[in-house]
């Protein structure tokens, strides 16, 4: 059942990144064009419209925190893996759950807290006197509330692998790093040869 569940949220996940790419690369384009006229207009007709500047500012708030989420779903973060060839497949998997685990909590602190400070926002117009300040500032909450159901699909996949690994896919997979890592010193030394 835990299967079955983790295939069908994973496939969800997997939706909601085409969804949030297709909304940030239409940010960005939007941005690009909302800069392209501030460029022409500045330099034709020494006109600058202020609009554009802050538009474009707060949509790439959107676009950082979107992003964010789509990262977090191929594990795409900037990680150090010194210790990762230290350790056997299954203790990392284990380490791995356990950083899971505190990230959805520090997600969850965070999503709430900036949910607070995007109602703040709600009284506080912007500076060009657009919009309320609420909808630009709700990216963040929405941006943490995307990572944490990424960061929850990772977490749902390791539980599966534990549950349905058997001590021989776990040694398998053992093997399959440990060549990993020798073909990668037997690359480095064939490359320092060559120097």
């Amino acid at each position: 059942m835990l299967k079955n569940f983790s295939v069908a949220y994973d496939a969800a996940m997997k939706k909601l990144n085409k969804v949030v790419g297709a909304i940030s690369v239409t940010i960005l384009s939007a941005i690009f064009l909302m800069m392209s006229v501030e460029i022409l207009s500045r330099s034709m007709l020494q006109v600058s419209y202020a609009w554009s500047m802050e538009l474009s500012r707060f949509g790439l708030v959107f676009v950082i925190f979107f992003g964010g989420s789509m990262l977090f779903h191929e594990s795409g973060h900037i990680a150090v893996t010194l210790f990762h060839n230290l350790m056997s497949p299954k203790v990392l998997e284990i380490t791995k759950s356990i950083f899971d685990i505190i990230v959805l909590y520090v997600l969850i602190m965070y999503a709430l807290y900036s949910y607070e400070f995007a109602l703040a926002g709600m009284h506080s117009p912007s500076v060009t006197r657009m919009m309320t300040m609420i909808y630009p500032r709700m990216a963040i909450p929405i941006g943490f509330l995307l990572m944490f159901l990424q960061v929850f699909n990772n977490l749902l996949k390791r539980f599966v692998k534990f549950q349905e690994y058997t001590q021989e896919q776990w040694d398998a997979e053992k093997a399959r790093k440990t060549d990993l890592i020798l073909k990668e010193i037997a690359e480095e030394e064939s490359a320092g040869d060559a120097d």
